[in-house]
This record gives structure tokens, C-alpha cells and sequence, in this order.
């Protein structure tokens, strides 16, 4: 029952961009930054509409996640409210999990980051412990990535990812 909004979200390119059916490999560059800020947003997709009814039906956000509404609309609820908000800093190669609302858990662990994008591995699980996702994504720094399932007929859970490089402080200055 979740494999249709994951794939719904793949389908949008709302996850990474796709060329030719193949996710875009990571840059070749070294990463600049030594941690990236993760921000973890789990929302509850409510009320689905049918493809066809999607474009006339307003959608109704919660004011706290406006700034999701050009990718939310291209989903198939017409409700959307914030459950729960998580931050946190993790070392680029270094593996952290976060305890996300309803014991479902997202580990993380970020493989390169520059001042354009940020490469991470991602599993998330549900509060079962079934995985629900496990993949490598390419984040252009400050975009969200959403991705979610179906939890039953009438709700979905959402996720919208941010993650963004945290500068190196004084890389330019030689340590004495």
C-alpha cells in the first residue's frame, strides 16, 4: 500500500532529478564542508482526491508548511498537515538516525557536500521496522525532497527533507 505514493514521488521528479530513467551521479569534486544541517518535516497527507479531480480541488496546507505548496499540490490529498519537525548536524561520512513521529526512524549519512548540492544515504523505516526506503540522493542545497506513503486509504505520512552544507569556519586560515 506505501509503494504507490513513493513511486507517485519519483514519478513528480520530486526526489532527485532523473535523466534517462538513472539518478544523476555524484559530482567528482571532494566535499568543501566537513557537516550538513539536516532538516527532517513529517507531514499527514489527508482527504485523497483522484488524478482527475486533483487540479480543480483547492488543497489545504497548514500555515507552517506553505512553503511545500508547489509540491504538495502535485499530490494526491487534499489536506496537509505538519506532525512533527526534527533538525540536526551530521558529519559528511558519518552515520545518524533520527526518531521521527509514530517510531519511524531515518538514518542518514551524508557522502559529499560543496556549496551547490549534498549527497546523502538514506533508510527510513517505518515503526515496524519494515523499510520503507533505502537510496542515495543528490540534494541541490536549500531544496526539500519529499517522499511518503501510505499509512491507508485516507492518510498518507510525508516526508520533506532539506539538507544544506555548513561552511568550513576559517578553511582558508593555516592552523598554527
Amino acid at each position: 500500500m506505501g509503494l504507490p505514493l513513493v513511486m507517485s514521488l519519483l514519478c513528480l521528479n520530486l526526489l532527485l532529478p532523473v535523466a534517462n530513467g538513472y539518478a544523476e551521479s555524484a559530482p567528482s569534486t571532494l566535499s568543501t564542508c566537513d557537516d550538513v544541517r539536516v532538516h527532517v518535516r513529517t507531514l499527514e497527507g489527508l482527504t485523497p482526491v483522484e488524478s482527475s479531480e486533483q487540479e480543480q480541488l483547492p488543497i489545504s496546507l497548514d500555515k507552517r508548511i506553505e512553503d511545500l505548496r508547489d509540491k504538495l499540490v502535485k499530490l494526491h490529498y487534499q489536506q496537509y498537515r505538519l506532525l512533527a519537525e526534527k533538525s540536526a548536524v551530521v558529519p559528511v561520512s558519518k552515520r545518524r538516525e533520527l526518531v521521527l513521529s509514530d517510531g519511524h526512524r531515518l538514518t542518514l549519512r551524508p557522502l559529499y557536500a560543496n556549496d551547490e548540492r549534498v549527497g546523502v544515504w538514506m533508510k527510513w523505516r517505518d515503526s515496524s521496522g519494515m523499510e520503507v526506503l533505502d537510496s542515495r540522493m543528490h540534494f541541490t542545497c536549500n531544496e526539500h525532497i519529499l517522499t511518503g506513503l501510505e499509512t491507508n486509504d485516507h492518510r498518507g505520512l510525508i516526508l520533506a527533507i532539506q539538507v544544506s552544507p555548513i561552511a568550513v569556519e576559517n578553511a582558508a586560515t593555516p592552523s598554527r
